[in-house]
């Protein structure tokens, strides 16, 4: 599915499933997945994240830094995203 570098973090760089998502990436669009022990204001906690690290783009097989799935059922999904700390909000 991709390399663990030397702080933990696995780089998927080519187009993998994994529980019935299919994650799309390539050398050079690559997807960081990390681990992350956040915990949000409503208790929710996290432990991993998926890094996308750019805008991706949906083109079937080509696609690239973009996740797909189908849910079990009909029902709402969530994105918690996030922005590095050092990036201040315009």
């Amino acid at each position: 599915m991709g390399e663990v570098d030397a702080n933990g973090k696995l780089k998927i760089t080519s187009n993998s499933n994994y529980n019935g998502m299919t994650i799309y990436a390539s050398p050079s669009k690559a997807i960081e997945i990390d681990v992350s022990n956040k915990t949000f204001d409503d208790g929710e906690k996290y432990s991993g994240r998926l890094k996308l690290g750019g805008a991706g783009t949906i083109d079937g097989e080509n696609s690239s830094r973009a996740i797909s799935f189908t849910p079990d059922k009909f029902g709402a999904v969530y994105t918690l995203p996030m922005r590095p700390v050092r990036a201040p909000l315009a």
